[in-house]
C-alpha cells in the first residue's frame, strides 16, 4: 500500500512538471511573437498563453498599447487595425465615444474647426440652407434673418430694402440715392447710406457698389462710370493714364495703348499714328520720325535707309524695262497697221461690185423706157436745130442712131 501510495505520488509529480515544461515552453513562444500595428496580442488558454495570437481592433477603436480603445468623442475609425482615430472635419461632428464616422451639421447650424462634438446655430443675419456648412451665408441687402439657426433670411416689404447682414425687420427702410449703398451701424445696427468709393459706381436703390469696367473710371459716390477718352487708358478704374509717346489709342474705354508700326510715329495726342514723309524713316513705338543720311534715301515700302547706288541700280533696270516695253508697243502698232490693209482692199471690190450691179440693171430696163428715151432725143435735136447753134451734124438717120448710141454709152 505504501509503495502504491509512493507510487501515484511520483506520477502527478511528473505531470505537473511535464504541464509545467509545457506551459512555459507556451509562454516562451508567445512572448516571442509579434503582432501587426492596430493588433493586439490573445492572452490564450487561462491566461497563460495557451493557444495565444493576435486580435484585430475593431471599427470605432484604436490600438493603444496592448488594448484596443474606443475613439473619443470628435473623431472616428472607418476600418479596422487602426493605431489612431481621426478628427472629424469641418462640418460635421460626432458626440459620443466609439463612432465610425461623423454627423454632417443640419441645415441652419456649422461648424468651422474639425474635431467638434457639435454644431452651432447661425448666428442673426445670417443662415445657412444646406448640411454639412462650414461657415453660415450672410443675407444679402433686401432681407433680414431675426432668429439664431435660420435656414433662410425674410424679404422686406415692397418698396423698401436693408443693408446685407440685417438681424430685424427696422433695418428696411427707403432706397439709397445713386452712389450709395446701405450699410449697418455697428453700434446701433442701424441702416445708413454709404458713399460709393472711387473705382466703383451704384444705380438707385441698389445694395451694393459695383467696380467699373476696364478702361471705365468714376469718382467717389458716382452713379456711373465714363469711358476713358482716345489717348489715354486704365486698368485700375480710379484714373485715365495718357499712353506713352510711340503708342495710341483711337477709341474711348481701352484697356491700353498700341505701339506704332514701323515708319510712322505718334501725333501729339497720342490718338492715331501718322505715316513718315518719303526720305525719314522710324522704329516701332516712335514719337518721331528721323531723316537718312546723306548718300541715303528711304521710301515708304523699305523698314531701313538704303544707299542711293542702289537707287541708282533700280533707276537703270527701270529704264532698261520701258525700252523694253517701248519696242513691244511699236510691234504692235505694226502689226495693228498690216492687218487694216486687207480691209482697204475689200472696200475696193465691194465698190467694183456694186458699179457692176448697177450695169446690169440699165441693160434689163423695158423697151418702152428705151423709146422714151428716144422721142426725148429727137426733141433736144429739133430744139438744137431751131436754135441755129448745130454745124456740120447730119440729119439723116443714120446722125440719130449714132447719138442715140452714144448716149446709151454715156448710160
Amino acid at each position: 500500500k505504501q509503495w502504491y501510495q509512493r507510487r501515484v505520488r511520483g506520477v502527478c509529480v511528473t505531470l505537473l512538471l511535464m504541464m509545467f515544461t509545457v506551459a512555459l515552453l507556451f509562454s516562451i513562444m508567445s512572448l516571442a511573437s509579434t503582432c501587426d500595428p492596430g493588433q493586439i496580442e490573445d492572452s490564450g488558454f487561462l491566461g497563460i498563453g495557451w493557444f495565444a495570437g493576435c486580435l484585430d481592433c475593431e471599427i470605432g477603436t484604436y490600438q493603444k498599447q496592448d488594448k484596443c480603445v474606443p475613439c473619443p468623442a470628435g473623431s472616428y475609425s472607418g476600418s479596422s487595425r487602426q493605431v489612431d482615430c481621426a478628427k472629424c472635419p469641418k462640418g460635421t461632428y460626432s458626440s459620443t465615444p466609439g463612432a465610425s464616422s461623423c454627423i454632417a451639421c443640419p441645415v441652419g447650424e456649422h461648424v468651422s474647426v474639425t474635431g467638434s462634438t457639435s454644431c452651432t446655430q447661425c448666428p442673426q443675419g445670417r443662415y445657412s440652407s444646406d448640411q454639412g456648412a462650414v461657415y453660415c451665408t450672410q443675407c444679402p441687402g433686401g432681407t433680414f434673418s431675426s432668429t439664431p439657426g435660420s435656414r433662410k433670411c425674410q424679404e422686406c416689404e415692397d418698396g423698401k430694402t436693408s443693408p446685407a447682414g440685417s438681424i430685424s425687420r427696422d433695418n428696411c427702410t427707403g432706397t439709397c440715392s445713386a452712389g450709395f449703398v446701405h450699410v449697418l451701424n455697428d453700434a446701433a445696427q442701424e441702416p445708413t447710406c454709404k458713399e460709393c468709393p472711387a473705382g466703383t459706381f451704384s444705380e438707385e436703390g441698389a445694395l451694393q457698389c459695383s467696380p467699373c469696367l476696364r478702361g471705365h473710371v468714376s469718382v467717389a459716390g458716382s452713379g456711373d462710370c465714363v469711358p476713358c477718352p482716345p489717348g489715354t487708358h486704365t486698368n485700375h478704374s480710379t484714373s485715365c493714364i495718357s499712353c506713352l509717346p510711340g503708342s495710341v489709342t483711337s477709341v474711348t474705354g481701352s484697356e491700353s495703348c498700341i505701339k506704332c508700326p514701323d515708319n510712322t510715329y505718334s501725333n501729339v495726342n497720342n490718338t492715331q499714328c501718322v505715316q513718315c514723309e518719303e526720305g525719314w524713316y522710324s522704329t516701332e513705338g516712335s514719337d518721331e520720325c528721323y531723316s537718312c543720311g546723306v548718300g541715303y534715301y528711304h521710301n515708304a515700302s523699305s523698314h531701313q535707309c538704303l544707299s542711293c547706288e542702289h537707287y541708282t541700280a533700280l533707276i537703270s533696270h527701270s529704264k532698261e524695262e520701258n525700252r523694253a516695253t517701248v519696242g513691244r508697243r511699236n510691234s504692235n502698232k505694226k502689226r495693228d497697221v498690216e492687218k487694216q490693209i486687207p480691209k482697204v482692199s475689200d472696200q475696193v471690190s465691194i465698190k467694183e461690185s456694186d458699179n457692176h450691179n448697177e450695169t446690169q440693171n440699165l441693160a434689163n430696163q423695158s423697151p418702152n423706157d428705151n423709146a422714151t428715151d428716144d422721142a426725148n432725143k429727137g426733141i433736144l435735136d429739133s430744139d438744137n436745130t431751131t436754135d441755129g447753134r448745130e454745124e456740120d451734124i447730119p440729119t439723116n438717120n443714120g446722125t440719130n442712131s449714132t447719138i442715140s448710141d452714144d448716149d446709151d454709152d454715156d448710160d
